[in-house]
């Protein structure tokens, strides 16, 4: 008997508590992980960096926060406007 092929949606997952979110934000936790780490807000404004990614791009981490992402993305790459 064939198998039958089941399609399965995914959701979004619910956002994350308070709680979970800051743990994930936390410095402890971002410097743990060997890669570089930018995190954003929905609008694109960065909120927190690693030390990883400061190496890898050369900024440091207070030239970042507030900062909309773009500016890791070299101008090149950037939507025209």
């Amino acid at each position: 008997m064939p198998k039958k092929s089941v399609a399965r949606v995914a959701s979004a997952p619910p956002p994350p508590t308070p709680a979970i979110a800051e743990v994930l934000l936390s410095s402890q936790f971002l410097e743990s992980i060997p890669d570089a780490i930018v995190a954003v807000q929905h609008d694109g404004t960065i909120v927190r960096v690693n030390s990883q990614t400061e190496a890898l791009f050369g900024y440091r981490s207070g030239e970042l926060v507030g900062k909309k992402i773009e500016i890791l993305v070299p101008e090149r790459f950037r939507p025209q406007a």
